[in-house]
């Protein structure tokens, strides 16, 4: 296949069921891609921080949501609870999503973000929040289980009162790396992607000894968080996106191998536009 990223072989570590956006992008560009989840996603230990919030959504000033993961998994356990989704709209809370693919997510269920900050991620929505007093409001917080805690402790540090409410958790992935573990192994593998400090632990984690073969090939990070968490493994990044999105990741990608690009890039049409 042809492609800026033709002859490539690019190992995708997201969740499988996120897998597809990035890989579909690279395939189109000609990379040889290899799905090698190294997470995976699973309700939370316990519902019921979850439900006592559903419960009372009237209360809340804001809700923030920092991934695209979430809002699919509030309006199912609403369903199961009974409650109408489209409470989530009604409610006088203002809505934050942290970047586009989140704000998406929320349009599908018909849902408009007040705003999106130009940094996509906690620190972002931080700064985006700022501007408003905060002072005595109620922040619901839904998110994974385990997550950093920049943004609650900064919504409190300004006096706000923050319900942080797991709603699913990130795990090791069953399917794992071996096919990337193979590539790694035998020389054939040119890059791996990876899209949050999770899929970095947990990658390294899989490869076990083998993971210092990744000091041989380029290691791609969507941004800033995993970046950090890449350096924390010993494995700096080769590339980082200047946006953290997928179309940021794979514009880097395609700038790393091919050269700047000169024209506004579309991953969805594969060339620029």
């Amino acid at each position: 296949m042809e492609g800026p990223l033709a002859g490539r072989a690019i190992a995708v570590t997201r969740a499988a069921t996120q897998a597809p956006e990035l890989s579909d992008a690279l395939t189109r560009l000609g990379a040889f891609v290899i799905e090698a989840p190294a997470i995976a996603f699973s309700d939370p230990p316990d519902f019921a921080p979850l439900d006592r919030a559903l419960a009372r959504l009237a209360a809340y000033d804001w809700i923030v949501f920092t991934s695209r993961n979430t809002l699919p998994r509030v309006v199912a356990r609403m369903q199961k609870l009974g409650l109408d989704p489209a409470l989530l709209a009604s409610a006088p809370a203002r809505i934050v999503a942290i970047g586009p693919a989140t704000a998406r997510e929320l349009a599908a269920f018909g849902l408009e973000p007040e705003a999106v900050p130009g940094e996509f991620r906690a620190e972002g929505v931080v700064e985006l929040m700022a501007d408003s007093v905060l002072e005595g409001t109620r922040v619901l917080l839904p998110r994974a289980l385990a997550a950093r805690d920049v943004l609650p402790e900064a919504l409190k540090a300004q006096g706000a009162r923050v319900d942080v409410v797991p709603v699913y958790r990130t795990e090791p992935s069953r399917e794992g790396l071996a096919n990337a573990r193979d590539a790694l192994v035998h020389g054939t593998l040119d890059a791996m992607t990876f899209t949050s400090a999770s899929t970095v632990t947990n990658a390294v984690a899989a490869l076990g000894a083998d993971a210092r073969r990744l000091a041989g090939i380029a290691r791609a990070s969507i941004g800033p968080v995993t970046s950090h968490a890449l350096r924390d493994v010993g494995f700096p990044p080769t590339i980082e996106a200047r946006q953290a999105t997928i179309a940021g990741l794979v514009a880097a990608l395609v700038e790393h191998y091919a050269g700047p690009i000169v024209a506004p890039f579309d991953p969805e049409e594969g060339a620029s536009a």
